[in-house]
């Protein structure tokens, strides 16, 4: 789709030649090593699994869609997780326990839920281990090429020079010539004059003197009869067309001379080598990603229904009315590298007047499943009936296992109450600091942070301003609601 969520069609693949370079330049997969990198999680078991589930589920659709980078980013952090935080931790050990003794217990469900992520872990280091390996040889392919082309652009520009050089030295030669030529021409006029003027006074003393010269050299119509028709009248033409016959002839030389001055031979296997450098480029039709985390992470577009904000606080009304939070969540797809918000699930959930958290999350993790399987889920959504539109520090820990699964994660705040205004925002963490602070961070319930600058707003204010978030509310779009309460 374009930028206006307008279905586009897929760009045609062109062909390429050994020197060719990448429609798009490949990461560096060192760089990419670095943002698998998940800071230290002191979070409760049941919220390290349902994170390990999301990861896992986003890798996937991340790979699906032919993004590898982000499924590798995904899967390695999914087989950390796993690995080094879930199976050792001493809650999991508990759970299996009680699993074994009573399988039916809720308890013993997350050893249950650990198992059945374990059969993803190998295929999913296969896999990241695959894509890693096809990365680092598309980049270092690039770093030849770039490499090549560079050294083109060096071999041509010596080229350049060189020949111009030459011209340059041709055409102060020529010019030499050209006056050499000049000067060559007005002393064979000056002799050519002195002979005319020799002819016209010495050559003549043979005829007989009784004969008036003027009147042989201007004869009046009666005289021309007694004209020798022997007398060679061609020394009679005047001076000047003696000067135009030579300098004709001058200039016949001066066109000769410049049809054989040296002009720029083409370089072939040069030319074609740049050719091949700047052979046509396929028209990309993805989105472009103009929005990056404060450590300079991508973060692709999300297009959010404009009317979602309005539908759910319908569905919230009731709750509303008695001062009790409800909550959402997200799903959307991934297109042309960019988020489209098109479900908004209601999960059962427990409420309170400033909280609300979902249960029996495997209900909405199969509708998902069932509806489609590449789909994401980028955020959530909640009520503040009482308070105004901000992330309390309990919707900060609830945003970042969000965003821990997904870098584009947002949380949509609406304050429905007259005393705030009506009013809704999109948020997301700060990434660095509020991601690690708040990953880091173990304290439970209500608390202060005392590090500033931990959510930022991410509603992109207008098409001028893209760069102030990544959040695009656009009326119109599609989306769908299942209430799975």
């Amino acid at each position: 789709m374009g930028e206006n969520g307008v279905p586009m069609s897929p760009s045609s693949s062109t062909s390429s030649t050994s020197f060719s370079l990448p429609n798009v330049i490949p990461s560096d997969p060192k760089l990419l090593l670095q943002r698998t990198k998940m800071y230290e999680s002191k979070y409760p078991l049941k919220l390290l699994i349902r994170s390990a589930s999301g990861i896992l589920r986003n890798a996937k659709a991340y790979d699906s869609e032919g993004a590898r980078e982000d499924a590798f980013i995904l899967y390695s952090r999914f087989v950390d997780l796993v690995a080094n935080r879930i199976a050792p931790n001493a809650e999991l050990k508990e759970s299996k326990a009680i699993y074994k003794k009573d399988k039916a217990n809720k308890k013993g469900q997350l050893y249950f839920e650990f198992q059945q992520l374990v059969p993803s872990l190998s295929i999913a280091m296969e896999r990241s281990e695959s894509i890693i390996e096809e990365l680092k040889r598309e980049y270092d392919e690039y770093k030849r090429l770039e490499t090549a082309r560079q050294e083109i652009r060096e071999l041509q520009r010596k080229k350049f020079l060189e020949r111009k050089e030459i011209e340059e030295r041709e055409l102060i030669d020529y010019r030499k010539n050209i006056e050499r030529r000049k000067s060559s021409m007005n002393s064979d006029d000056k002799d050519l004059l002195d002979k005319l003027r020799s002819l016209s006074h010495g050559s003549f003393n043979s005829v007989k003197p009784s004969i008036d010269l003027s009147s042989q050299l201007y004869p009046t119509i009666h005289d021309n009869a007694i004209m020798d028709d022997s007398y060679d009248n061609s020394v009679f033409h005047n001076h000047d067309s003696v000067l135009s016959r030579t300098s004709q002839n001058t200039n016949s030389q001066i066109k000769a001379e410049r049809s054989s001055f040296s002009k720029p031979k083409p370089i072939s296997n040069l030319t074609k080598n740049i050719n091949s450098l700047t052979s046509p480029i396929k028209i990309d039709t993805n989105h472009k990603t103009v929005n990056f985390t404060e450590g300079g992470a991508p973060l692709r577009t999300i297009f959010l229904p404009a009317e979602l904000s309005d539908s759910f606080l319908q569905i919230a009304e009731p709750n509303t009315k008695r001062d009790l939070e409800t909550c959402g969540i997200l799903v959307g797809k991934l297109n042309r590298n960019a988020f489209f918000i098109t479900h908004l699930l209601i999960p059962e959930q427990d409420s309170t007047k400033d909280t609300c958290s979902t249960k029996n999350e495997e209900k909405m993790f199969e509708f998902i499943d069932n509806e489609d399987p590449d789909l994401f889920i980028l955020g959530w959504i909640h009520t503040h009936p009482t308070q105004s539109c901000f992330l309390s520090s309990v919707d900060l820990h609830t945003q970042n296992s969000y965003q821990i699964m997904l870098n584009e994660a947002i949380a949509i705040v609406c304050a429905p109450s007259d005393k705030f205004s009506k009013k809704t925002g999109v948020f997301r963490l700060t990434d660095p600091p509020g991601v690690p602070t708040i990953t880091n961070c173990n304290q439970p319930g209500f608390h202060p942070h005392e590090e500033p600058d931990l959510y930022v707003d991410c509603n992109r204010i207008s098409t001028k301003q893209i760069s102030s978030g990544h959040v695009v509310i656009r009326s119109g779009l599609p989306f769908k609601i299942k209430d799975l309460r």
